[in-house]
């Protein structure tokens, strides 16, 4: 079964499982401020996704906000997320934290150069879309590590 999401009347809808080439896309919520964006850091060359808190309806996109979903090649319905602002892909990854105990917190870092599509290697570009059935339009994206 398809999912679509139409990012405005302008565009043309998004429909998953995707297939063909990439798609130009801004991840954020239909109601809510804010967007994630790809943000680098100087110090150690990489970079992190976080959420922005402005008001991305009303303004334009940088080139930080814009991702390009690529199909994967082998495995239906999963996808790479590419950063257009670098064309670095987005990959899961453990925070590296001291002490113990407690479960492992996760975060997605823009790292790799090319795209991923084993399953079983940590440096797995690969995410699967699922778009919740709740009030709003909201992108989840599930990581495979």
């Amino acid at each position: 079964m398809a999912s679509m999401y139409q990012a405005s009347t302008a565009q043309e809808p998004v429909v998953f499982p995707l297939s063909g080439p990439p798609v130009c896309v801004c991840f954020g919520h239909s109601l809510q401020r804010g967007c994630l964006r790809s943000v680098h850091d100087q110090k150690t060359g990489a970079s992190s996704i976080q959420l922005s808190d402005d008001d991305v309806v009303r303004r334009n996109r940088t080139p930080a906000e814009k991702f390009y979903l690529e199909p994967s090649k082998q495995h239906q319905g999963l996808v790479h997320v590419r950063c257009s602002d670098g064309d670095k892909y987005w990959v899961a990854q453990a925070q590296q934290h001291g002490g113990g105990g407690g479960s492992t917190p996760w975060f997605i870092a823009a790292t790799a150069d090319e795209p991923e599509e084993d399953l079983t290697k940590p440096s797995c570009t690969l995410f699967q879309f699922y778009a919740s059935s709740g009030a709003g339009l909201f992108f989840f994206f599930f990581f495979f590590i």
